[in-house]
């Protein structure tokens, strides 16, 4: 079951209670729950669904790294 929740607070504080369950920042707006994430291409993350997010070009590389990253962990 997908749930949305609507939350007044900084990005940046709810990144960091997040992160350890597998969410990424991939950009100053968006945090995305990695196990939605189908793809990440340069500048960019497919989600499921299709939707496509940004990814700026000075952050692709850490993006790209910790997906990886969370990805090589479920296996």
């Amino acid at each position: 079951m997908k749930k949305q929740f609507s939350i007044v607070r900084k990005l940046d504080d709810i990144e960091k209670e997040l992160k350890e369950f597998g969410f990424l920042r991939i950009h100053k707006s968006f945090l995305v729950n990695a196990g939605y994430v189908q793809k990440i291409v340069p500048y960019r993350a497919t989600l499921e669904g299709k939707m496509e997010l940004p990814i700026p070009r000075v952050k692709f590389k850490l993006v790209r790294d910790r997906y990886f990253e969370y990805r090589s962990n479920l296996l």
